[in-house]
């Protein structure tokens, strides 16, 4: 995933199965340990693989914005998305919303965006501070069209969009997130990041925690590194020994 710079200063198994005729799609969820692997600019969790032909509808959790250390203008962005970053299973195009926290001289500073490829990144106007908790629940239907809602529980506010677009999801792939948006960013420092109420949707009903990866990720730093650890519905980000 590659953002403009600018924008960074201003997604266990229940035992469900897919219902109906998505039965018999190969999701290969029934892994409990996948193996971790290295990735240069993330660590998360991922549901899905090849054989899944289009079943990830819907994405929701509860980011809590975390409080940063480190140099001025580094950051952590926290996501989920559908069909990951564009560049697996030959889906062109995914969704993602993002929670991205910047090291400024004030503190840390949160901004709620979101992008649907290829069309440009999306600003939400909502005021967070660290410590809150942000609901995220995004929804599609005919894999065109959907709708984003960026909830901040601490607050009682609410921001929500519908969208539109010729840019055709697959629904292959959920994810569950964190790491740079930009390659070359400097990661700042945090002890833990989490995700709670953490799930995704599939076409005919079957629900799925991140407990149900079929990929986790693994990040290294300058600090040390950043892993996953998965549950039914949340997903903690350990940075301890960074």
């Amino acid at each position: 995933m590659r953002f403009n710079s600018g924008l960074i200063s201003c997604f266990s198994l229940a035992s469900a199965v897919l219902a109906g005729p998505y039965q018999s799609q190969q999701l290969n969820l029934l892994k409990r340990s996948p193996p971790i692997q290295d990735n240069s600019d993330l660590a998360g969790a991922r549901l899905g693989d090849s054989g899944n032909d289009g079943t990830f509808n819907t994405i929701t959790g509860i980011l809590v914005a975390p409080i940063l250390s480190g140099d001025p203008d580094s950051a952590v962005s926290v996501w989920m998305s559908i069909d990951s970053d564009g560049n697996v299973g030959g889906c062109p195009h995914y969704v993602g919303a993002y929670l991205v926290s910047s090291v400024t001289p004030d503190g840390t500073q949160h901004q709620a965006t979101m992008r649907w490829t290829p069309n440009p990144v999306v600003v939400f106007p909502l005021n967070i501070v660290s410590g809150d908790r942000i609901q995220v629940t995004f929804n599609t239907s005919d894999w065109l069209s959907g709708s984003l809602t960026f909830n901040n529980l601490s607050r009682g506010q609410s921001v929500a969009k519908e969208f539109k677009t010729d840019s055709l999801l697959c629904g292959k792939y959920a994810d569950w997130m964190v790491g740079r948006l930009v390659g070359n960013e400097a990661l700042a420092n945090f002890s833990t990041l989490t995700i709670q109420s953490a799930s995704a949707g599939a076409r005919g009903g079957a629900s799925y925690g991140p407990a149900a990866a079929t990929t986790l990720f693994q990040t290294h730093t300058d600090h040390g590194v950043v892993k996953p650890i998965t549950g039914s519905d949340f997903i903690i980000f350990d940075a301890s020994g960074m």
